[in-house]
C-alpha cells in the first residue's frame, strides 16, 4: 500500500534528508460529475500529503505535490467514450512525458505545490 510504503521511506529519509513528490490531480480541487470516487481519492491524497508535510516541517524532508491536468493514458481514452466525463476535456490534455518533465523540475526546484498548466491550474484551484 502506498501509504505504508511512504511511512517506511520517511523513517529512512528523516536522517539523510530527501524529497517526497506526490502526483495527485486537478480533480483534488474541483469535484466533477461522474468522478465521485476518483475525486474523493484525490481529495484524500492531497489532505494526506499536506498533513505529512506539516508533521515533518522543520525536518530534513521536503514535500511537493503535483497536480497535472488530464494526461493522455489508456484511462483518458476510456473517458472519451463516457458522456459524463465531458469536463475532462474542457482543457488540453498533456502527455505522460510532459508530466514527467514537471516532476523532474519539481525535484530540482522543490516547490510546495505545482498546478499546471499554470494559468488554467490556478483558475481550477480558485474555482474549486
Amino acid at each position: 500500500m502506498k501509504l505504508t510504503g511512504m511511512h517506511v521511506a520517511l523513517e529512512r529519509m528523516r536522517e539523510r534528508g530527501g524529497q517526497v513528490v506526490t502526483v495527485c490531480s486537478m480533480t483534488s480541487f474541483l469535484p466533477l460529475q461522474g468522478y465521485a470516487m476518483y475525486g474523493a481519492s484525490k481529495h484524500a491524497l492531497r489532505a494526506w500529503h499536506h498533513a505529512l508535510a506539516i508533521e515533518e516541517r522543520g525536518g530534513r524532508v521536503d514535500f511537493t505535490i503535483v497536480h497535472p491536468p488530464g494526461t493522455r493514458t489508456p484511462m483518458l481514452e476510456q473517458e472519451e467514450a463516457d458522456p459524463s466525463a465531458v469536463m475532462t476535456f474542457a482543457e488540453r490534455s498533456v502527455s505522460a512525458e510532459e508530466v514527467a518533465a514537471v516532476i523532474v523540475d519539481a525535484f530540482e526546484k522543490r516547490p510546495a505545490e505545482v498546478v499546471f498548466p499554470a494559468v488554467g491550474g490556478r483558475f481550477q484551484r480558485l474555482v474549486g
